[in-house]
């Protein structure tokens, strides 16, 4: 099989059956809890310290890709939220719609660092409990969203996540024989390569730069 340097493709997660079960509850995955807030903004009054690994309830989200904040490296918006007797919002950068595993560091939801990857909408995947993976792929004609499972392999210098490619929506062929490649850093994963005996196995003609960076969240 032909391993090869790819163009970024561009994710964008609409709607993602590995995530919660309830897609309005989602987890703060900050590791010295996450601040509820009066209003959107950083410098807005607190409420409370919700602390990590609790669950919350997404009441509202706006998703706007060019009005995006980024706060240490994490790019979001921030939504209004219930946690126990409090309402009030937190910066999304740090809630996942996967339960995090503390068990297993690569389980849960990631998003592309978007001044790192110079991508105009942000960019999700999703690695759950049961090795399963989903992502969504810009098109550059609509968007395309690919299933699969997902296993880490280590080398000598780094510890990769390989994603087997077994199904998609937009009639990717060959997918048995597609493997997408991300390398583990301290924050999250970045995009690798792709391992394919096709020249474009994606079909894709758009060139949306030359890396992209996910981070944890």
């Amino acid at each position: 099989m032909k391993r090869m340097p790819i163009l970024v493709l561009l994710f964008f997660m609409i709607s993602g059956s590995l995530a919660a079960n309830d897609p309005k509850i989602v987890y703060v995955t900050a590791k010295s809890g996450l601040t509820l807030r009066e209003k959107p903004g950083i410098k807005s009054k607190a409420i409370t310290l919700i602390p990590t690994l609790s669950p919350v309830t997404r009441i509202k989200q706006t998703v706007i890709a060019n009005d995006q904040e980024r706060i240490e490296r994490r790019t979001g918006n921030w939504v209004l939220v219930s946690y126990q007797e409090f309402k009030g919002y937190v910066f999304d950068g740090y809630l996942s719609s996967i339960q995090p595993d503390e068990n297993n560091w690569f389980i849960g939801e990631y998003t592309s660092d978007l001044a790192l990857s110079g991508n105009f909408y942000p960019s999700y995947l999703y690695l759950d409990r049961d090795s399963k993976f989903e992502m969504e792929v810009n098109l550059c004609h609509g968007f395309g969203t690919i299933t699969g499972t997902w296993k880490t392999e280590t080398n000598k210098q780094d510890t990769l996540v390989i994603a087997n490619v077994t199904g998609s929506d937009f009639g990717l062929k060959e997918v048995g024989k597609i493997k997408i490649v991300f390398i583990k850093s301290a924050e999250g994963l970045s995009f690798d390569s792709i391992v394919s005996n096709k020249e474009d196995p994606m079909h894709i003609g758009c060139e949306f730069g030359k890396t992209l960076f996910l981070i944890k969240k």
